[in-house]
């Protein structure tokens, strides 16, 4: 099994996963695949600090017309696999708010034939997700609203898959978010995801467990002496995720860099909003 993890973001986040994401993906998730980050115009500091960590830097352009967004991030996320033959399996995850905690071998292990996601304890009928199907050609909300019906909602911040399987569910995603055309994308590549998870069992969908991807927005959670995102039970999670807010505080050399994330709007700090691949 051959690894690789594709990650992207902005300039404005390249601090924070110079200071976080990679450094844990290296040490604590003790990852020894290949690293490939989708660099969107992030400044030439900024990647000196990321190619520090072993790292495939694919220089991207930001897309300032979002009716296809999708072209934003799951094409070029396909082509980064499909530059990478030898590589079998591979996970696709937010970085700015992303972080590890324990090795990571395990996950790919048990998405060896498959594509496996987390799903989060609200539903597909939650405020959220409605708000964003609301969005969609309603010829697109007819078709996908009776199938995630009850069904718990998949969060897109972490997949993982194996490579025949990962590359048409992201082309499926791709061509449906292309045919929503809509001005906002925002949370459309996970509405598209869980519909695809409801129906396309040919690409063997596995329910992960919460620690590869802990939201502490959706799940019970503490934070321990060492700042470690701890479960109900007190264990330490495999996979932090703080999805776009700041619930649980990443220190690094004394600062909080969860504050680089923000900015002031009405004189309110507010997380600003997140590269995400889908």
């Amino acid at each position: 099994m051959s690894q690789m993890v594709i990650t992207g973001c902005t300039s404005v986040f390249e601090n924070v996963v110079a200071l976080d994401f990679f450094p844990t993906l290296r040490e604590k998730a003790n990852f020894k695949g290949k690293i490939c980050f989708l660099s969107y115009e992030c400044t030439q500091e900024g990647l000196a600090r990321i190619e520090k960590f072993d790292v495939i830097i694919k220089p991207m352009q930001i897309v300032h017309n979002w009716t296809h967004s999708s072209n934003y991030s799951n094409l070029p996320v396909i082509e980064a696999i499909q530059a990478n033959p030898d590589v079998t399996h591979i996970m696709v995850s937010d970085c700015g708010d992303l972080w590890f905690q324990k090795p990571i071998d395990e996950v790919f292990r048990l998405c060896d034939q498959g594509i496996g996601q987390v799903a989060e304890t609200m539903h597909c009928e939650d405020p959220w997700f409605e708000g964003v199907l609301s969005r969609m050609p309603v010829e697109l909300q007819e078709l996908i609203r009776p199938v995630v019906r009850g069904r718990r909602m998949y969060n897109s911040g972490m997949v993982v898959g194996e490579r025949s399987r990962l590359m048409p569910f992201l082309q499926c995603i791709h061509d449906m978010t292309v045919k929503c055309a809509v001005p906002s994308p925002f949370g459309v590549g996970q509405i598209i995801a869980n519909y695809l998870i409801a129906t396309r069992s040919d690409l063997g969908f596995v329910d992960l467990p919460w620690t590869y991807n802990y939201i502490p927005q959706s799940f019970p959670y503490n934070v321990n002496t060492a700042g470690e995102l701890c479960d109900y039970d007190g264990e330490v999670v495999t996979v932090g995720h703080n999805a776009g807010e700041r619930l649980v505080p990443r220190f690094v050399n004394g600062v909080n860099i969860n504050l680089q994330n923000e900015e002031k709007i009405g004189g309110k700090w507010i997380p600003k909003k997140l590269l995400t691949y889908l």
